[in-house]
């Protein structure tokens, strides 16, 4: 397997609408998952659907890593979107960080929110990382103009902003406030922890970029729309690997 920018989603049903513009696609394995090869918008892009949650995304991406060390990381998929934001089911954000909000120590007050670690969980470059995954400011204003642009003349909005990642899943609208006051993220997923880890452990670009599907809090199915957020993730996405280039600001 040749250098490729590897694209991450926690589903198939995630992945499914950028693969299927990819030409020459072949099939290999890392770590006992299927990984899948081809070439988008005339760059190498490799595809690996990791699984839910921080676990198996670490495993499958470390595997992936191992095997051939993309040049580029783009974790993507469906989120819950905070209410606060003013973002829509449908709409699009780019993290400028991923906080695991659930690593850390319980507060002395009985607050369900957690206290930093008083100690790193991984040194990059000088920067204790305690839960707080800093993403590339370039990549991420490059990112969110790319994609600013190309839906210039949607219905679709465009933010950026901090991004948290849960093991549970928030279920009451007074639990999503409490996080949003505490956090103030645009989106809530269960998998960008373990990229953002993995990035700036191996010192690979890393750009999460993902589409609302639900609102956090209140769990209400019939309001929620999947279809419509993998379809735009995957537009994000492919919008951004024609304009990677642009983007990176690497020769890829």
């Amino acid at each position: 397997m040749t250098a490729s920018i590897l694209i991450t989603a926690a589903t198939p049903s995630e992945m499914h609408a950028i693969t299927i513009y990819t030409e020459n696609i072949s099939s290999s394995t890392v770590g006992r998952r299927e990984l899948l090869s081809g070439v988008l918008h005339g760059q190498a892009v490799s595809f690996l659907i990791t699984g839910i949650g921080i676990s198996n995304t670490v495993q499958a991406i470390t595997a992936a890593i191992e095997t051939a060390r993309p040049t580029m990381i783009i974790n993507t998929g469906c989120a819950g979107v905070f209410k606060e934001t003013g973002l829509q089911i449908g709409d699009i954000a780019v993290a400028t960080q991923e906080i695991d909000i659930q690593i850390g120590i319980e507060p002395a007050n009985g607050s369900a929110l957690t206290q930093p670690l008083p100690f790193p969980i991984l040194i990059n470059n000088g920067i204790e990382i305690k839960r707080r995954y800093f993403l590339n400011e370039a990549l991420v204003d490059n990112a969110f103009t790319i994609l600013t642009q190309a839906f210039a003349k949607t219905n679709v909005n465009i933010a950026k902003g901090p991004f948290i990642t849960v093991s549970t899943i928030t279920a009451t609208d007074l639990r999503a406030a409490d996080i949003f006051n505490h956090y103030h993220p645009c989106m809530e997923a269960m998998e960008g922890a373990g990229a953002a880890h993995l990035a700036c452990f191996y010192d690979i670009p890393l750009i999460e970029v993902r589409s609302a599907s639900n609102f956090v809090g209140k769990r209400d199915k019939n309001q929620w729309n999947l279809p419509l957020a993998f379809e735009r993730s995957a537009a994000a996405v492919k919008e951004c690997i024609r304009c990677v280039k642009e983007i990176s600001g690497y020769c890829l």
